[in-house]
This record gives C-alpha cells, structure tokens and sequence, in this order.
C-alpha cells in the first residue's frame, strides 16, 4: 500500500470531535483505500477529487513530504500546502455554513443504538402507548374522549354575562326562558342543545313548597313535582331556575338558577356545601342617620351590587330610600314563609313601634310578628340579605327580621345572623349583607318610635348550606378567607 494516499480535509470540528458528516467521510475513504489495495491499484483518486501527481505537494516519492517513505503513510491535511481553509474542498461544507440535510433511510440494524420498538415487515405485535391530538382526528367529538371536559349548562357571553334571561308569571305558574340574541346554547352531559325564541315551561304544582325547572337529558324544558329536587351532581338534568310557591299568598318568588357550562360538578357542589354563596361588591347603605328618630332616619337605600352563587355572577337591583323593600318572615305552626314586598319602611310593624318574628307570635308554638318596644326602651335587629330572586326583583335585596328581642344594645350586638332558626328558608343561595340594630321607646319621635342604633356590615360572612333537614346554617368567616372568596369570584 505504499503508493496509495487519502486526498481530502479530514479535520475535526472545533470542539475537537467528529460529526456524523465526518465520519462518513473517513468511512468512505477506507473503504476506497481497501479496495484500491485490493485491486493492487498505486493509487487512487477520493471522488471528486483531482488525481495525485508528480506536481502535487506530498505525492508518492516526493522526499520529504508528508506520506513518502518514512512518513506515517496518511497525508495529514496540517501537512499539505495549498489547501485553503476553511473550503479545502467543495465536497465538504464549510464550518457554521447552513446546510440542508441529505435525503436518507435508515432501518434498524444499520443503528447499534436505535430501539427495537419498529415494527419489521411481515411482523405483528400490539400498538405502544401513544397520544394523539384532538385536532388531528377527524370525526372526534368534543365529549367522546375521558381527557375532555364534558360541557353541562348554559352558555354565558365573553364576560361571563347570561346569554337568557327568566321571567315568571304567578297567574300560569309558568317561567318563560328568553334569549338575549335571537338563540342560547345549553349542554348536557357534553350533547348541545340550541333553543331559538322564548321557551315556555309547563305549570307547576298548587302546595306550598319549592318546584324545580331543569331541561332534561333529551333537551326538553320540565317542572318537578314539589319539593323534589335535582342533584348538583346529576348529568341527566341541567338546572334553570327554582320558584318557591305560598298557596296561601297565591304568589311565588323564583329564583335563578342557571348555572354556567364549564364549570366542574363536583367543584360546584364542593361550595354549594362549604362556602355558599358570595357577596362581590355593591350593595352599600346610605340615606338613614344613626341616633335620629324620624322617619327619614330610620329609611335608607340599599345600591346595586353582585353576588355569586358559585359560577353565577348574579346583578341585585338597588333597593331605594323608602323602598318599597321586601322582607320575608316565618308564619304558622309549621313556620313557612311568606314575605311582602311593598313596605315603605325597613321593618314589619304593629302601628306603634317594630316587630320582631316571634315562634310564638300567632300563639304557643305558632310563628308570627309581635312588637318590640315599651317606655324604657328594647332592641331588635334586621337583617339584610341578597340573593338570585328574578321575579319579584325587589326580592333580590330583603330583610329578615330578628326573632328576639332585646333589653341592652349589647345583647342585640351579641345576636348574629347565625342565631336564627331559619326551618325550610326557600331559598338557599343567600348572602348576609347588614345587620340594622333599632331602638325602639315610647318617647321616641317618629311613626314607629324608633332610631337606628348600629350598622353592622356582614359582608365578610358566608352561608353553608346543612345536609340535614335543619336547612341553612350561617357561619362566620375568617377575614382572610372572605377576601380570598372574594378574589375567586371577583377577578
């Protein structure tokens, strides 16, 4: 092999290792070198390479050159002049010069380290684990997959206002469902449903009670019978709204209950039971005067605000000075509610001073109205509340009135909102918002002898709902925790 030499740059990289371009560069060179020993060849010429000659530095029998007898036998490209560099040769690309890859193939046996995870032809074995985008397979629909949240509920605008609205009629007993635009979208349980015009439920029962409108697994609109209600957790059925019905008032109050299509079931009923619904702002008192006794003293406006029954984010109308505000109180053996929503001032009243609910009220055991106040003076309390009423709108901001009275201011301050025995309050979705604390004594000006005493806000308070038939259960919360509820809902 002496008279056969590799012609070419055989340079490593900067970093001083070898790529894969390079190393196929050498392979192909010692495989010509093989073959041209073979062949008893003196020498040869690496492709699209010139010839070695009698003029080309370092050539056979050159004394003294790289590669003569003597030499190591392998021309280092530090020992040819004339090569420029970096381009010695215009086989090679040039150091950092981009450059497309060559079109190639490889199968596994050609790559020591490659997996044996390829499929050989004529070979069968079961599919790997693998993942597939949703966009990539056609006909994929959007709840056919467990990775996909299944849409259950209404549809709300980009800033998360209702695309409907809800209206109820006490004459027919019927709620009508109205699309803002001309259609809305539901779902249930991931299938769509898309209702055109105004929707119109059937009528609902004649006894006291709470009735349940949902639309069922086949899209239709449906009124349960009373007091059966649906489960948070339910896939079959969406909520739309809830009425309680007073046979005796002939009258009922709805509330709305339409929840959103994105949220999470589970998540829902976790603070359906745990936090309840939520004030978010507004709602602000103004135009009474604390320590006054007159009329004008003892009245004021409640403003708009927001609360939010879980995913709902749901507007209360302003209450104004001297209403008329609605207040709803327990009556009867049984204690069930009833309420009005006409009074000019912010309190039942007996026509001399405030009333208070009273379990004995109507007789031993019998709820009813009874009033607070004598010539040394007592104290009761009113609580204003807000909640998803839709009809009648005023209800949406009411007043429970205490169910004690009071001998000290400091005894009315000790009775919280969670003192009260609320039996089957219609509505669960409630959020304290004010404690008002009156005074009232004969020698009190004013219609109803009487003043504002104190203004407690409870804005900082929720209302967890019990599972037992006691029905709600009010509790107090930590400040930290109300501002934290307030973030989730609020933004």
């Amino acid at each position: 092999m002496s008279g056969v030499q590799v012609r070419g740059n055989l340079k490593a990289r900067p970093d001083g290792k070898f790529d894969d371009r390079l190393a196929a560069t050498i392979g192909e060179r010692l495989i010509a070198l093989e073959k041209a020993n073979r062949d008893a060849v003196g020498g040869f010429v690496s492709p699209g390479v010139p010839a070695f000659g009698a003029g080309n530095p370092g050539a056979p029998g050159s004394p003294g050159a790289p590669g003569a007898p003597g030499a190591s036998g392998v021309t280092d490209h530090g020992g040819l002049t004339g090569l420029e560099d970096p381009e010695d040769h215009p086989q090679y690309v040039q150091h950092l010069e981009p450059t497309l890859l060559r079109p190639h193939s490889h199968t596994p046996d050609d790559i020591a380290t490659l997996e044996q995870r390829y499929v050989r032809r004529g070979e069968s074995t079961p599919p790997r684990a693998h993942d597939h985008l949703h966009s990539v397979l056609p006909g994929l629909l959007s709840n056919d997959h467990p990775l996909y949240h299944r849409k259950h509920g209404f549809e709300v605008a980009a800033d998360g206002s209702a695309k409907q609205a809800i209206t109820y009629d006490k004459a027919t007993k019927k709620i009508t469902i109205t699309p803002t635009a001309s259609t809305f979208r539901l779902w249930i349980d991931g299938v769509q449903f898309i209702k055109a015009g105004a929707q119109v439920s059937g009528a609902h029962g004649a006894t006291t009670g709470n009735y349940y409108f949902y639309y069922d697994s086949a899209g239709a609109l449906q009124v349960s019978a009373v007091g059966v209600a649906w489960s948070i957790l339910s896939r079959t059925v969406t909520p739309v709204a809830i009425v309680y019905w007073n046979n005796t008032l002939a009258d009922g109050v709805c509330f709305y209950e339409s929840h959103t299509a994105d949220r999470v079931l589970e998540f829902h009923y976790n603070l359906h039971f745990s936090r309840g619904c939520q004030y978010i702002s507004g709602l602000d008192l103004s135009g009474h005067t604390l320590l006054t006794d007159s009329d004008a003293a003892v009245t004021y406006a409640v403003s708009s605000g927001v609360i939010a029954d879980e995913d709902i984010r749901f507007a209360v109308g302003a209450t104004a000075d001297a209403g008329p505000y609605a207040i709803f109180w327990r009556t009867g053996a049984t204690g069930a509610w009833t309420w009005t929503v006409t009074d000019s001032f912010p309190f039942k009243n007996g026509g001399t001073y405030p009333q208070r609910n009273d379990p004995n009220g109507g007789g031993a055991g019998v709820w009813g109205l009874t009033e607070v106040g004598d010539a040394v003076g007592r104290y009761v309390n009113y609580f204003i509340c807000a909640t998803s009423a839709v009809t009648p709108a005023a209800a949406s901001a009411f007043l429970i009135p205490g169910q004690a009275d009071h001998a000290s201011l400091a005894a009315a301050q000790a009775e919280g909102i969670q003192s009260l025995s609320l039996g089957t309050l219609p509505f669960e979705e409630v959020a304290p918002i004010w404690k008002v604390t009156l005074f009232c004594r004969s020698v009190l000006a004013g219609t109803y002898n009487c003043r504002i005493e104190q203004v407690t806000s409870l804005k900082n308070q929720t209302v967890t709902i019990a599972t037992s038939s006691t029905g709600l259960v009010w509790g107090d919360l930590l400040s930290d925790q109300a501002i934290l509820g307030n973030r989730i809902f609020g933004g």
